[in-house]
């Protein structure tokens, strides 16, 4: 136990990269060890460093990584009605050096050797294997299996309520589907790449290279979705498809905060690479309130002439020490001006930020300070811009894809937040009736 217990935390130790967090780990767990022995140490991991989604007992359950990294290679089994598919991916994890044999007998599958099985139609003894469904799901119990590649993504709630498979575990790739046109993605190579990142094939340099021109922006206007979450997604659709957002399947990592500092990352660097002069990115659970064309006309324009970090339309958790620089009037609007704020609901982001979301890594993993939206509060000169009323909603009746919470779990954060930013609009007001 003792063993297992050291090599997982020099594990974690090494996704570290300064001496400095380091130092701090180390000084933390010793800590925890004289207050709780091994259980203390195991716990403070978990809670702080480790997300609780994080499949397995002690955290991620790295093993099938592990035996990718370590082999480099794969088996895929397919009948003789998907050996085109097979040939396909084989072709595939070879662009990430990874060598894949085909074989069409099931004996030949071996725990000691990472596996793909396309459609199987009995139940298999392969604990470290990947199940590709290009349709329907069998009858038979699914949970031996590691990882779950789905081409129908009616399917991803079948597999979560029938199979009690985790939703870590559920990727949809996209070989045999024809290019979405409400989708930027042009390529269906990209799924594979995406389930690579996920689970730390490859890392996310590697991924910007093999995937950033599989994108095709025609606009500013992103949406940041998770093609496995169709409630979410359609619900969205149906709302905001008028407002010209075009739909980008969001980046994944088994510690979701990370997948979503990854695909904020993502679209920043494709902004860049466009050379956009601000981009707009909401998420699927966002809630457009009446007028919305309007008013986001007037910001746009206000936005254009303006030096601004981030505009954001929803500040979900105002800092106690964010304080109000100015506050201007344009078409009759007041756009209040900050030096903080956390949200990614909804936000327009300057040209001039875009490096420093590109800069975020991904290897630290202290989600109090590296989250992505507590790492961009924590940026130095950041001018936010938001407006009294926000622009936007929260919609309570999802669940976050982050967290794996309730959205109604932020209605009391949200309206602390808008009360702490009255609070200071009118502090800012008396203080410049005072001063004249």
């Amino acid at each position: 136990m003792i063993f297992n217990m050291q090599s997982r935390l020099l594990r974690t130790i090494s996704s570290f990269t300064s001496s400095k967090q380091k130092k701090v780990l180390l000084v933390n767990c010793l800590r925890a060890f004289f207050s709780g022995g091994i259980s203390g140490v195991k716990d403070y991991l978990s809670s702080r460093y480790l997300s609780k989604q994080a499949v397995g007992g002690f955290g991620i359950d790295c093993a099938i990584r592990d035996l990718f990294l370590s082999s480099r290679s794969v088996y895929i089994w397919a009948s003789k009605d998907h050996l085109e598919l097979a040939y396909s991916l084989q072709k595939i994890f070879a662009t990430i050096s990874i060598t894949a044999h085909i074989v069409s007998d099931v004996k030949l599958l071996i725990d000691e050797i990472p596996s793909v099985i396309i459609n199987p139609i009995n139940k298999l003894d392969c604990s470290n294997s990947i199940v590709y469904f290009t349709q329907q799901l069998p009858t038979f119990n699914l949970a031996n299996y590691r990882y779950f590649w789905l081409e129908d993504s009616s399917l991803v709630p079948m597999l979560q309520e029938q199979h009690t498979i985790k939703f870590q575990q559920i990727y949809l790739l996209q070989f045999n589907q024809a290019y979405q046109a409400d989708s930027v993605i042009n390529n269906p190579d990209y799924y594979f790449y995406r389930f690579a990142l996920g689970i730390g094939l490859i890392p996310y340099s590697h991924f910007w290279d093999l995937t950033h021109e599989m994108v095709s922006l025609s606009n500013n206007r992103l949406c940041l979705s998770l093609p496995e979450q169709q409630i979410r997604r359609q619900d969205f659709m149906s709302d905001a498809l008028q407002y010209g957002f075009m739909l980008f399947d969001g980046l994944r990592h088994e510690l979701g905060w990370v997948g979503c500092g990854l695909s904020y990352k993502y679209l920043l660097n494709l902004a860049a690479k466009y050379n956009f002069k601000n981009i707009l990115i909401c998420e699927d659970d966002v809630e457009f309130y009446n007028g919305f064309s309007t008013q986001v006309q007037s910001i746009e324009r206000f936005l254009s002439n303006s030096s601004y970090s981030i505009f954001s339309g929803l500040i979900a958790d105002l800092s106690p020490s964010a304080k109000v620089k100015r506050i201007h009037t344009f078409e009759g609007i007041d756009f209040i001006e900050l030096d903080k704020m956390t949200s990614t609901v909804f936000n327009f982001y300057h040209f001039s930020i875009y490096n420093h979301v590109i800069s975020w890594d991904e290897t630290n993993l202290d989600r109090d300070i590296n989250a992505i939206d507590r790492y961009i509060e924590g940026l130095p000169n950041l001018s936010i811009i938001t407006t009294l009323p926000f622009l936007v909603g929260h919609k309570e009746e999802h669940s976050s894809t982050v967290w794996g919470l309730q959205n109604t779990h932020y209605h009391n954060i949200i309206k602390k937040s808008k009360e702490r930013l009255q609070a200071l609009v009118a502090k800012y007001h008396k203080g410049r009736q005072i001063n004249e």
